[in-house]
């Protein structure tokens, strides 16, 4: 008899729309997976009215990480108040 290990868990709030998101969960899971340390990743979540993408959480450090998706710079306020750096170098704002 062969004994599986599960080193991680995956738990959605919601359904993921963005492929930003699920590339991000698809790459931390295999990251992880081959380290094979424990972890928990928490996605798509709704706390207090705010959208969350992803929480990692492992032995030894928990981590809140937003997905976006852009070929150019994106930069922003931890809150929102997103913005992509264009190529002529002025700034439109952006949503994931």
């Amino acid at each position: 008899m062969s004994v599986t290990r599960v080193t991680g868990a995956i738990y959605l709030g919601e359904p993921i729309r963005h492929a930003s998101e699920r590339l991000l969960l698809q790459h931390l899971e295999a990251m992880l997976s081959a380290l094979g340390r424990p972890f928990i990743l928490l996605a798509n979540l709704t706390l207090d009215g705010r959208q969350i993408d992803c929480i990692l959480a492992t032995q030894e450090t928990v981590i809140l990480l937003e997905a976006k998706s852009s070929r150019l710079p994106i930069i922003g306020d931890i809150n929102g108040g997103w913005s992509r750096l264009e190529a002529d170098g002025s700034r439109s704002p952006f949503r994931n």
